[in-house]
């Protein structure tokens, strides 16, 4: 699942540099709750509003009422993205489904030998259990 995260951190990674080298640049206003996680700008004669994030997730770095140079797509006004690497989270957020997949079954797969593992670390440590004696402790006798 570490992979699938880098793989998909890359790929937004590249779609956002094709972005900003393809779109046009607009003038936005950063908006939101509480931080600017949002951008308000207009393109194609309408004024929108999308949400903003970081390749890795993170919010933008901007406060409420910030300007902020967006580049917009050229095919769909809803993408947009900034030269510091936030797009909107329509830009390649996809988690890649085979390696939430792959990871889930080896998940799955080491779970039993994760789970003997820790009982023979929590046994060894107990002093009423002596791996190297064929006959119970004294203490454990009848």
């Amino acid at each position: 699942m570490t992979v699938g995260g880098i793989l998909q951190a890359h790929r937004n990674a590249v779609e956002n540099h094709f972005l900003v080298a393809t779109g046009s640049p607009v003038q936005a206003v950063a908006v939101g709750d509480k931080f600017g996680d949002h951008v308000q700008y207009t393109a194609g004669g309408r004024e929108r509003i999308v949400p903003l994030a970081g390749s890795w997730g993170d919010s933008p770095p901007y406060s409420r009422g910030d300007s902020v140079t967006i580049y917009v797509s050229p095919t769909d006004p809803q993408l947009v993205a900034t030269r510091d690497g936030h797009h909107t989270s329509s830009v390649g957020t996809s988690v890649p489904v085979p390696f939430v997949v792959a990871g889930f079954f080896i998940a799955l797969t080491a779970a039993p030998g994760i789970v003997r593992w820790h009982a023979r670390v929590i046994l060894s440590r107990d002093p009423r259990y002596d791996q190297t004696r064929r006959e119970p402790a004294p203490h454990c006798r009848p």
